[in-house]
C-alpha cells in the first residue's frame, strides 16, 4: 500500500527529497512548492509551479518527469498520478520544432541516480519557459491532442532507433550532456 503525505516533518528528512530540493533548487526559487510525494510502493514527488505540476517518479530504477496542468493531479487509494501529463523529452522534441530528440542511455546510467536527476534537471532548467507556456488550464486544452500526438510520434522515432534498427544507446558523461541538450 502506497501512502502520500502532504508536506510535514518527514520531507525533511527524507534523503530523496532532499536530492530532488539539491537538484531541482532553481525550480523553488521560480515559486515551485511540493505539493505531494510517495515514498513507499513507488516514489515520486509532484512540484506545483504558478502555471503547472511536474511530477518526477522513479520506475525500477529510472527517473522519469513530466509536466501537466494544475488540475490533472489525480488520488486514487492513496496513491497519485497526472491524469494528463507529457514526458519532458517529447516535449523538447515538440519545441524545438521536432529536431531535438533526448537519447537512451547504457544501462551505467540507470544505476546511477544521481546522474538522472542531474540530466534531468538540466533539462528541465534548459527548456522549462519554452515548455510551460503549453501546461496552463486552457492552453492545455487547446492542445492537448497535439502534444499527445507529437508524445506517440516522439515514441516511436525512440523505439525505432534503439529496438528495431538496434543503435547502440549512448555513454553517458556529465560533461558532454550539457553541451548535447
Amino acid at each position: 500500500m502506497t501512502f502520500v503525505y502532504k508536506m510535514n516533518i518527514i520531507e525533511k528528512l527524507d534523503p530523496d527529497i532532499q536530492r530532488t530540493r539539491k537538484h531541482f533548487d532553481f525550480l523553488f526559487s521560480k515559486g515551485y512548492k511540493i505539493k505531494c510525494y510517495s515514498f513507499m510502493k513507488y516514489w515520486a514527488v509532484v512540484l506545483e509551479g504558478p502555471i503547472c505540476l511536474i511530477c518526477l517518479r522513479e520506475d525500477r530504477g529510472e527517473f522519469l518527469l513530466s509536466f501537466g496542468p494544475k488540475n490533472s493531479l489525480q488520488f486514487i487509494k492513496k496513491q497519485f498520478y497526472l491524469q494528463d501529463q507529457i514526458f519532458i523529452q517529447s516535449m523538447i522534441y515538440y519545441v524545438s520544432g521536432k529536431e531535438k530528440v533526448i537519447g537512451m542511455f547504457t544501462n551505467d546510467f540507470y544505476k546511477d541516480s544521481d546522474d538522472q536527476l542531474f540530466f534531468l534537471s538540466h533539462l528541465v532548467k534548459k527548456y522549462h519557459d519554452q515548455i510551460i507556456p503549453y501546461f496552463g488550464s486552457y492552453e492545455f486544452i487547446q492542445n492537448k491532442e497535439k502534444l499527445y500526438q507529437v508524445s506517440r510520434e516522439y515514441g516511436e522515432l525512440v523505439r525505432e532507433k534503439y529496438i528495431i534498427q538496434k543503435q547502440p544507446r549512448e555513454v553517458f558523461d556529465r560533461e558532454k550532456i550539457l553541451e548535447i541538450i
